[in-house]
């Protein structure tokens, strides 16, 4: 993933953040209020803009859900075509099954280890291109990148039961590597947990100040968070 993951909609963001600003200064005139992002957030906490409908940005996103659809329909001919007698989309099925009746924390913990385990690729590399978001077929084809990992991850908490409500697939910048980077949240018990593909470990978002969240989407919406950094560079893979 390339700084471009910054760029998903820019004239989209561009909007927003004169939008976010125009919201800040009738915040701070006491002319609207804006309710709070569940869960705890960084210190200083976001401004975040209501949810907005899809329909008006986010078109990598909307294709990855249009895709998922297709890729399930067609589940059997994907594994015989691309991956032979080693199927991977039906590993991942076989997985979901033995967890539909664990504890919730239980069923979090174990997909953000379960698609952890997938190879890391960059989509340069995968697929040719700057940025690509992957449907969990194609990602457990081919490995992925950090907004793979993310979708996998929601579309596995998806099947086990998880309503999208509870959902967000987070774009932030990491303050301590210097990166864009992707990953998913979830509530759980009244805060926000942080699913990462750099390492097993569920955290919060008081437990990772260096994260500063720029946007997140689910199936259903949007939200501005923060403005992108002036420079980002390339994500490096994670950790071996």
């Amino acid at each position: 993933m390339a700084a471009r993951l910054l760029d998903l909609a820019p004239r989209r963001l561009a909007a927003l953040a004169g939008l976010w600003l125009v919201l800040a200064a009738l915040v701070g005139l006491g002319l609207l209020a804006l309710g709070p992002v569940p869960g705890p957030v960084p210190a200083p906490a976001p401004v975040a803009l209501p949810s907005l409908p899809l329909e008006s940005g986010f078109p990598k996103w909307t294709k990855v859900m249009a895709r998922t659809w297709a890729l399930s329909e067609g589940q059997d001919e994907l594994c015989r075509d691309r991956l032979g007698r080693d199927c991977s989309l039906a590993a991942w099925q076989r997985f979901l099954d033995g967890l539909r009746d664990r504890p919730l924390l239980e069923r979090i913990t174990a997909v953000n280890d379960f698609v952890n385990r997938v190879r890391y690729r960059e989509d340069g590399d995968n697929w040719g291109v700057g940025d690509y978001w992957a449907a969990p077929g194609e990602f457990f084809a081919s490995g992925g990148d950090c907004e793979d990992y993310a979708i996998a991850k929601y579309y596995s908490l998806r099947a086990l039961g998880f309503p999208p409500e509870r959902l967000k697939i987070v774009v932030l910048y990491d303050d301590a590597r210097e990166l864009p980077h992707a990953v998913l949240t979830v509530t759980w018990n009244g805060a926000e947990l942080i699913l990462d593909n750099f390492g097993p470990a569920l955290t919060r978002w008081t437990d990772a100040p260096h994260y500063k969240p720029i946007y997140a989407v689910n199936e259903t919406a949007y939200e501005l968070l923060g403005l992108p950094p002036a420079k980002a560079r390339r994500p490096a893979a994670p950790p071996s």
